[in-house]
């Protein structure tokens, strides 16, 4: 007979915070076990996961990718950095934390976090910027916010789309590495997948991404994130396209070890009329480029910022798939309309002996504290 090991409980402190349009636990690295398989299963546990209802009601996960993430943060001893951070994506459904990309979104909270936990003091008691280094993609990122008596201000007139309400402003500048934009070498890819040849862009600017064209996947430019959910057909094709961009890209040695979260796919359009999720009709004239991007194998309801910044880039980038579609009027600055409204992202975009780079991005998000105090789990 066999007698199965009891979990142990475990608690740690915590904050509970949204950046952008994504929440998340947010941990300081000494708080948690080491790195590994305890680690993951603590951080599983603590949002809910593994659930096969996928509600996530044991934690503190809400069921879909945006809000079922970590984040782990502590000082830099790197010269160009105040802090480092690790975000973790926690699969709703299977007992996975991928670390394979960072999230744009709750990027807009860590600084935030890194005052509130003591582990960074401001300068200036009105505004500050903390450099911060993502450990998941190697990326430097400024984020700049303003302070009220040395702590984040987060109130704010600035409205974010996906948010309901307004914060104060939070400005990301991501500097990016002097890595070419385009992995496979081209600003387009044709890949095989059912039975037919298919365009993409496969790009490297924040976040590793599949660009594909709506009109080639039989996909309505305005479609809504549970219209794309219901199109089996179509997800089926994505997920192939992303598999294989993956190994085009050097993310993945084959197709069945693509990691989940990277790189994502994105479904891009030429501006056309649409309704968002809260009902607000947006116009053709109001954006520059369309997107619906794909995370965890569910149409996103917003953008992920890193994604969007990345479709920026490559929109400004001659001879992609974004950029035949795109209608920019107003370059660096791309506006982006998702299933949330329209987002304005800004990319700085070089060309060295035919070899594309993106210098530089940067986007407008905001954050918010929600809860502060001791999260339980087990190991």
């Amino acid at each position: 007979m066999t007698t199965a090991i009891k979990a142990r409980r475990a608690s740690a402190t915590a904050i509970y915070m949204r950046g952008g349009t994504s929440k998340g636990v947010f941990f300081r690295e000494d708080a948690l076990p080491a790195a590994g398989p305890s680690r993951d299963r603590f951080l599983l546990s603590v949002m809910g996961s593994p659930d096969r209802y996928g509600r996530q009601l044991n934690g503190l996960g809400g069921g879909i990718s945006s809000v079922s993430k970590v984040i782990i943060v502590r000082r830099s001893s790197d010269p160009q950095a105040d802090i480092e951070y690790l975000h973790g994506q926690v699969s709703v459904d299977t007992p996975l934390v991928d670390y394979s990309a960072n999230c744009g979104n709750l990027s807009s909270a860590v600084a935030q976090f890194s005052l509130e936990a003591g582990l960074f003091e401001p300068f200036d008691q009105a505004e500050t910027v903390v450099r911060m280094r993502n450990l998941n993609a190697g990326l430097l990122i400024n984020s700049r916010f303003s302070l009220v008596q040395g702590l984040p201000d987060y109130e704010g007139d600035f409205e974010m789309p996906g948010v309901s309400g307004t914060s104060s402003r939070v400005t990301l500048e991501y500097l990016m590495p002097a890595d070419p934009l385009f992995r496979s070498g081209a600003p387009i890819d044709v890949v095989q997948a059912a039975g037919g040849e298919v365009e993409v862009s496969l790009a490297d600017a924040a976040l590793p991404c599949v660009f594909v064209r709506a009109a080639d996947l039989g996909v309505a430019p305005g479609a809504s994130p549970s219209d794309i959910d219901a199109d089996t057909e179509a997800m089926r094709l994505l997920e192939a396209l992303r598999r294989q961009g993956a190994v085009r890209m050097g993310l993945a040695d084959t197709v069945e070890t693509a990691a989940q979260a990277s790189p994502k796919i994105g479904i891009v359009s030429t501006p056309a009329d649409y309704i968002a999720l809260d009902g607000t009709p947006v116009s053709a004239g109001d954006y520059d480029i369309g997107i619906r991007m794909i995370s965890m194998g569910k149409a996103h309801k917003a953008v992920p910022l890193t994604a969007a910044m990345c479709l920026a880039a490559t929109a400004l980038s001659a001879g992609t798939v974004p950029a035949e579609l795109a209608r920019i009027r107003n370059a660096p600055e791309v506006r982006v309309g998702n299933p949330s409204g329209v987002l304005s992202v800004g990319a700085i975009v070089s060309q060295t002996g035919g070899i594309a780079r993106a210098d530089r991005t940067i986007v407008y998000s905001t954050a918010n504290k929600l809860m502060a105090g001791t999260v339980y789990g087990y190991l």
